[in-house]
C-alpha cells in the first residue's frame, strides 16, 4: 500500500505547488496592473509638466516682448523731455533775444527821434 500513498502524497505536493503557482500569478498580475497605472499617472503628470514648460517659456517670451516695449517707450519719453526741454530753453533764448532786439530798436528809435528833434531846432 505503500506505493498508492507515495501517489497521494506526491499529488497533494503537486495540486500545493500548483495553487502556489497560480496565486503568484495572480499577484504578479496584479502588481503589473498596479505599476501600469502608476506609469500611466506618471505619465499624465510628466504631460502636465510639459505642457506648464510650454505655458512657462511662451510667458517668459511675452515678458521679454513686454519689457522691450517698455524700454523704448522709456527711450521715447526721455527723449520726448530732453526734447521739450531743449525747446523750452530755446523759446526762452528767442524770448530773450527778441527783447533785446526790441531794446536795441526802442534805443534806435529813441536816438532818430531825438537826432530828428535835434535837426527841427
Amino acid at each position: 500500500g505503500g506505493m498508492r500513498f507515495r501517489e497521494a502524497y506526491l499529488r497533494r505536493a503537486l495540486e500545493a505547488s500548483e495553487e502556489a503557482l497560480t496565486e503568484a500569478n495572480d499577484e504578479h498580475a496584479s502588481t503589473l496592473k498596479r505599476l501600469a497605472s502608476r506609469e500611466h499617472a506618471l505619465q499624465r503628470e510628466q504631460g502636465q509638466v510639459r505642457r506648464l514648460q510650454t505655458e512657462k517659456k511662451q510667458l517668459d517670451e511675452r515678458l521679454g516682448e513686454v519689457e522691450l516695449k517698455l524700454k523704448d517707450a522709456r527711450t521715447e519719453l526721455l527723449g520726448l523731455s530732453e526734447y521739450r526741454a531743449s525747446r523750452n530753453k530755446g523759446d526762452v533764448a528767442l524770448r530773450e533775444q527778441l527783447q533785446r532786439v526790441e531794446h536795441v530798436a526802442h534805443a534806435a528809435a529813441a536816438v532818430a527821434a531825438a537826432a530828428a528833434g535835434a535837426t527841427q531846432f
